[in-house]
């Protein structure tokens, strides 16, 4: 339970399925934040960030993962599945060609970078 206690007290996010690839990615890493700060094992991050589902993403933990998955299964494992369900191929390609895209536009210059530097993070390019 102090373990939990502590979790909650770093004001781990929760994820709800709903907001899309760009915020199932930002919450990856919001996550990996706190468990890394924790510093738990593989296994206790799965099971932590199962905590911080809900709703259509609860549903999801619990019908692609068995009972015993659920008690044992690495974080590696968890963020495998996880990505083939809230950030698709198909959301990556989406995401790579609106980078390729990006023209500054109306966009302040720190609006234009945020929105370039998010578009690379989530793509996985480098600037």
């Amino acid at each position: 339970m102090e373990m939990i206690s502590m979790f909650q007290k770093l004001r781990a996010p929760e994820f709800t399925g709903e907001q899309g690839p760009l915020a199932a990615d930002k919450w990856k890493e919001d996550i990996t934040n706190v468990l890394d700060l924790m510093g738990v094992g593989p296994v206790q991050m799965q099971r932590l960030a199962a905590f911080t589902l809900k709703g259509d993403a609860s549903k999801w933990y619990r019908s692609r993962f068995t009972r015993e998955e659920r008690l044992m299964a690495t974080w590696e494992e968890f963020i495998s599945r996880f990505d083939l369900q809230y950030i698709s191929a198909a959301a990556m390609a989406a995401k790579e060609a609106e980078l390729i895209a990006l023209e500054q536009g109306d966009l302040t210059v720190t609006a234009y970078e945020s929105k370039f530097e998010s578009l690379c993070h989530f793509t996985g390019n480098m600037f």
